[in-house]
């Protein structure tokens, strides 16, 4: 029992919360054909690997095995914890997590008031949060969305204007806490008393949610009555047991009233309406990545008119959605609006930000699987797109002229808005910066746009005539807001120190973890992976890694002062950093682990000089993923020798150490006596660290902290003569990493 409560409380949960919360929703049967496949569905997505280190000498890794909650609801003989586990994965989909859990704790609060039989005391929100994100982010691979889509076409087939309701205003989907009160014990009378008792909603009001909670969680016969083409059911006509009354003109902000009733249509319960303090549970509804752009597109244009799903203007939408991300890729530059290099910045960044063709197709192909992508119409719509003008003054597609047309005139600005082909097609291309694509095709996203407006990068790219500039975590954020949704800016989830973040059971990483050298690491991709932030040393889970900034003193501050080892007209290209080993160090918050990363180095200046310099250096990830992003990769030359053996300097270029360039140049501070201040005349430097990724990786975190120099950072593509010729033919002064 021990051992089950440590893991628990590892994984963000609670043994008391979980024992409470499964009386709660425990009483409840599942309805065997779903349970049955829940069961199935949920073990066949656990890989036989669970557990992934995020860096090979990390203690920190993804870990994407059942985890405690679900083990122990699959293994207990108590029927109670799977009920548990399959309604809060129910509700968590559809549902706004940090409101759901608040809600689930004023209810029990208010069981409690009212005396209710086994009533439990409230266990708290935090308590309750933390096993509500357990069971979600261990049960994610359910598809509930595929439920929800059955529930609106039964709808739409008896109600025509269905399609007015703006669905994707949520209504059907978020619940009252009068609603989330009377359900979780009403259905479980229900069920106790199939023949004598019913239970009636008197709106529509969160139907969409009931409805699959009810008839296919639950079993029971669900009736919607007062559409326009008559009663819909679910289950057996012949014995209804919930009655949902859709009102005509119905006003969204009404709260439905909820009533049990017996046989004899006796009153047994009635909710009021000032049951419970929190009046509304907000929808915060998922879908998977997959046809996550075909659920906008078919939703958008069925807010205002009714558009058959075989429609052209749907193929003609996707098309000039992926014309014009292809478009806004070529013209996308990498580089920073906050910089300390002033004349570096917005206006002159570093290099282009590369998306090929090939991922923008792949990622098109997973948003829009089901409507489909035909590359020929793309490139003729991508012919009419000028690279000096804004996305936003695109010729639009003549159908989607006939769309707006069709509307009434005070609608059609609505009704383009409402497509949000700015937010798609940025979702395009945050989306093709995913590495492994075919590997996290099924990531719930929160089915909701409107977040991308949030993101800084929707307006720039929408709105930026030439080349836009692309911040380093822009994507980061717009793909983590989807991930997250309304509470990734409540949270704060992306503060500076963030580079790992997980809901749901899913995790984006920046694309700097690794040992890669640093000229082949790609820092606009993301890793988007099934699992947790977990660790491996004590089993605790988190949402977030950062960075550990407080880990920066001490030893770990000093860097020898800069030497120049080489002058006049030739150089030995060589290594004097030596990177001995490196590793992590891993503390642990409330939210987050903190990481930063050592380096063991041994700075050896060659026969010349006497002894050499044992050092302990340290770093952390974002800094690193900051320096790559604002250094310039100098391109390939044509040159069969990459490696020369001697390779040129000149009046104008120097051959030194790595460490100590950030304070060159600047006023001196006289407390801060293991600075170097010494200004280099020399306008390119060359770096000595052949060979050797973390020497490279430390000289790029240096070069991006100097506040007189550019870094450029030479590759296997090119030789030592060339990458001095290229940083010779710019302006300004230069660090290479050679």
């Amino acid at each position: 029992m021990m051992s089950l409560a440590r893991s628990l409380r590892s994984s963000g949960s609670d043994i008391l919360v979980e024992e409470e919360l499964a009386t709660y929703f425990g009483r409840a049967k599942i309805d065997p054909v779903l349970e049955k496949q829940f069961k199935e569905t949920v073990l066949s997505s656990v890989g036989p690997i669970s557990f992934i280190p995020i860096h090979s000498s990390s203690e920190i890794g993804l870990d994407s095995g059942l985890g405690p909650t679900l083990n122990r609801a699959y293994a207990s003989r108590d029927r109670f914890f799977m009920s548990m586990v399959v309604q809060l994965s129910l509700l968590s989909w559809f549902l706004e997590t940090t409101e759901l859990a608040s809600g689930i704790s004023s209810c029990m609060a208010r069981r409690h008031e009212l005396k209710f039989p086994d009533a439990a005391p409230d266990p708290g929100y935090e308590g309750v949060l933390g096993t509500v994100e357990a069971c979600s982010a261990q049960t994610q691979s359910f598809p509930w969305n595929h439920y929800a889509r059955s529930v609106e076409e039964k709808i739409r087939s008896r109600c025509p204007r269905y399609s007015h309701c703006q669905i994707n205003e949520k209504k059907f989907y978020g619940l009252s806490s009068i609603t989330l009160l009377a359900a979780a014990d009403c259905f479980y009378l229900v069920q106790s008393l199939p023949e004598d008792r019913r239970i009636m909603f008197s709106n529509q009001k969160g139907m969409i949610t009931i409805i699959i909670w009810a008839h296919y969680v639950l079993g029971l016969n669900v009736s919607v009555i007062g559409l326009p083409g008559g009663e819909v059911v679910f289950g057996q006509t012949d014995s209804v047991q919930v009655i949902i009354t859709w009102q005509q003109g119905w006003d969204s902000t009404i709260l439905p009233e909820v009533r049990l009733l017996d046989s004899a249509d006796k009153i047994i319960f009635q909710s009021t309406s000032d049951e419970l303090i929190l009046e509304e549970i907000t929808s915060s509804e998922r879908h998977p990545l997959q046809d996550y752009g075909t659920l906008w597109l078919r939703r958008a244009c069925n807010t205002y008119v009714s558009t058959p799903y075989d429609a052209p203007i749907y193929r003609a939408l996707v098309h000039h959605v992926v014309a014009m991300a292809l478009s806004a890729a070529r013209r996308l530059v990498r580089g920073t609006f906050l910089t300390a290099k002033t004349e570096y910045s917005a206006s002159a960044t570093s290099d282009s930000f590369d998306i090929e063709r090939w991922r923008i197709v792949d990622a098109s192909k997973v948003l829009f699987k089901e409507i489909g992508v035909d590359m020929g119409q793309v490139d003729t719509f991508a012919k009419t797109i000028l690279d000096e003008n804004s996305l936003a003054e695109t010729t639009r597609p003549r159908v989607l002229d006939l769309y707006l047309s069709s509307l009434d005139e005070s609608l059609r600005k609505k009704g383009l808005s409402i497509l949000s082909l700015q937010g798609m097609t940025v979702m395009c291309l945050s989306v093709a910066n995913v590495t492994a694509l075919q590997d996290c095709w099924q990531i719930p996203l929160v089915a909701d746009l409107g977040f991308t407006e949030q993101i800084p990068i929707t307006t720039r790219i929408w709105n930026t005539r030439g080349p836009i500039l692309v911040e380093e975590f822009d994507f980061f954020a717009l793909f983590s807001t989807l991930l997250m949704g309304r509470r990734f800016s409540q949270d704060n989830s992306l503060d500076p120190d963030t580079f790992v973040l997980s809901d749901y059971g899913w995790s984006i990483i920046l694309g700097v973890i690794g040992d890669k050298d640093p000229a082949d690491s790609q820092p606009e991709r993301l890793f988007v992976r099934r699992g947790v932030p977990t660790s491996s040393r004590t089993g605790a889970s988190k949402r977030l890694v950062k960075d550990n900034t407080a880990d920066c003193g001490g030893s770990g501050s000093y860097r020898p002062p800069k030497k120049i080892l080489d002058e006049g007209q030739t150089y030995v290209p060589r290594n004097v950093t030596q990177v001995r080993r490196r590793y992590g160090y891993c503390s642990s918050g409330k939210d987050a682990f903190f990481l930063s990363i050592r380096f063991d180095v041994f700075e050896n200046l060659g026969p010349d000089h006497v002894g050499g310099k044992k050092l302990e250096l340290v770093s952390f990830y974002r800094n690193l993923h900051s320096s790559i992003w604002m250094t310039t990769i100098a391109p390939a030359c044509e040159h069969p020798n990459k490696s020369l053996p001697v390779a040129r300097l000149g009046t104008e270029v120097i051959a030194a150490t790595s460490l100590n360039w950030r304070n060159e140049g600047e006023e001196p501070v006289p407390e801060l006596t293991d600075m170097d201040y010494d200004e280099v005349p020399q306008r390119i430097c060359i770096c000595l660290t052949k060979d050797d990724a973390r020497a490279r990786w430390l000289a790029v975190a240096e070069g991006f902290l100097s506040p007189r120099r550019r870094t450029m950072l030479r590759g296997k593509h090119i030789c030592e003569d060339c990458v001095t010729d290229t940083a010779l033919q710019k302006e300004g002064y230069w660090l290479i990493v050679s």
